[in-house]
């Protein structure tokens, strides 16, 4: 496999086309953001008055703007009448939403185990916080209207329209009222209801979605392989229409895979992309992927094009760093410092684990 750059970047495609792409675009995708309260302390530190989460993300930005849509799993409430809070029920500030706008996210998805965190109220403060925004958000809902028509589709500047959908194997056991409020499904189950998933795939391509793109928070955590159930259910969702999958939950970096599906079409798979900013900074939950996932579609269909870029979190500050050209820079320098270790390390995990399906 080829290295890109001054950091090893892999581009995959799963077939040939037999003609050339009409349509292009590149999504990125990143994994967990949570609100740890050692993060908050940091931030308030760089702030003063008002938390600032920016310079976490300053030496990753470049990798994360220029790219046509930016998307993270929002792994924390936010509710302003309550105070900030970290693990095991965590409410975020409004701050680290406007620090998010400002690096550039575009899409966020809410449904997680931690989404209920704040009970009902936090669920519903969160979507007005991220409505006021201008997020672009799926995985909770208000409504039954909202839930199962309001889900975004996204229009791509070559014209493609992108569908996401977002669901969650649990929310900790926290109740909410009503049901419809976060997309609770049985990912983790081999025989659970994915009906529902079903039903807005189905929504989807009546409303004029291209090309459909699931977000599944599944798993078991801190498991660099996906449970069998989370495969099986990954190929019944593939199978039901949708044209990839993005998972998160693990907080440690998983496989992807490509597949075909029944009625012949190929799908793409990526199981875990791992904690992007956590207070979680031992190794390897520090350690995440930056996603680039090329959506190519011409008349014979789509496909998926995958670069890989992996980031670690020093744990001194929680600043988020991009391992693999940090890696290239010390063995240029031939720096063996403890930082240099670090990103070593975390490239190397990343290259184990994230491309171990494809060495079969």
């Amino acid at each position: 496999m080829p290295y890109i750059s001054k950091y090893w970047s892999f581009f995959l495609c799963f077939a040939a086309l037999s003609s050339q792409a009409w349509a292009s675009t590149t999504l990125v995708f990143v994994g967990d953001l949570m609100q740890h309260i050692t993060q908050h302390n940091r931030a308030v530190a760089h702030g003063g008055k008002r938390p600032d989460y920016r310079p976490f993300f300053a030496q990753i930005v470049d990798e994360l703007t220029g790219q046509d849509l930016l998307s993270a799993n929002l792994e924390f409430p936010v509710i302003r009448s309550r105070p900030p809070s970290g693990y095991p029920q965590f409410n975020g500030t409004i701050d680290y939403l406007h620090s998010l706008k400002d690096m550039g996210f575009d899409l966020l998805t809410t449904a997680n185990n931690h989404a209920a965190d704040q009970t009902s109220s936090g669920v519903l403060a969160t979507l007005d916080e991220l409505d006021s925004l201008n997020f672009l958000h799926v995985g909770s809902a208000r409504t039954i209207e909202e839930r199962d028509e309001g889900f975004p589709i996204w229009r791509a500047p070559d014209g493609t329209n992108i569908a996401f959908l977002s669901y969650t194997f649990s929310t900790n056991g926290i109740p909410f009222r009503p049901s419809h409020l976060v997309n609770l499904i049985n990912l983790n189950e081999s025989n659970g209801n994915l009906s529902l998933i079903e039903r807005h795939i189905k929504k989807a391509r009546e409303r004029g979605a291209d090309v459909v793109i699931v977000q599944c928070h599944w798993g078991a955590e801190y498991e660099n392989f996906p449970l069998q159930s989370v495969k099986n259910n990954a190929r019944q969702i593939l199978n039901m229409g949708a044209d990839a999958i993005v998972g998160h939950h693990p907080h440690v970096v998983q496989p992807y895979e490509f597949v075909t599906t029944k009625d012949g079409r190929p799908g793409f798979i990526h199981y875990s992309l791992g904690n992007f900013f956590s207070g979680q900074t031992s190794f390897p939950k520090n350690v995440g992927l930056i996603l680039k996932l090329t959506v190519n579609t011409d008349q014979a269909g789509v496909t998926f094009t995958p670069q890989y870029i992996a980031t670690v979190v020093r744990p001194s500050d929680y600043v988020i760093l991009n391992a693999d050209e940090l890696t290239a820079d010390c063995e240029t320098r031939q720096d063996q410092s403890s930082t240099c270790n670090m990103a070593k390390n975390a490239s190397s995990h990343v290259r184990k684990i994230v491309f171990a399906y494809q060495r079969k």
